[in-house]
């Protein structure tokens, strides 16, 4: 799930990869996803911010970012295929 994708953005980051900024976009997506099927705000919430690999992607994708990103698809990755 979200450390797979936090490490993927990693590895990719420190080769000056391109494809970085849509595996952390993908990343966010999927943890977007996975909250929205968390019916009980409390643990919602919980799962954000306590976990400590989604806390860390959420945070790296807001700082990269904020403002630049809308899911126009119920796909994890907006609909486009992503190859790592």
């Amino acid at each position: 799930g979200a450390a797979i994708y936090l490490t993927c953005y990693h590895v990719l980051q420190k080769a000056n990869d391109q494809r970085a900024g849509d595996i952390l976009a993908a990343g966010y997506a999927f943890v977007q996803d996975r909250a929205t099927r968390i019916s009980d705000p409390v643990l919602r919430q919980s799962f954000l911010e306590n976990l400590i690999e989604v806390n860390a992607l959420v945070n790296e994708f807001e700082r990269n970012h904020v403002g630049t990103f809308r899911q126009t698809s119920t796909e994890p990755w907006g609909g486009h295929p992503v190859t790592v």
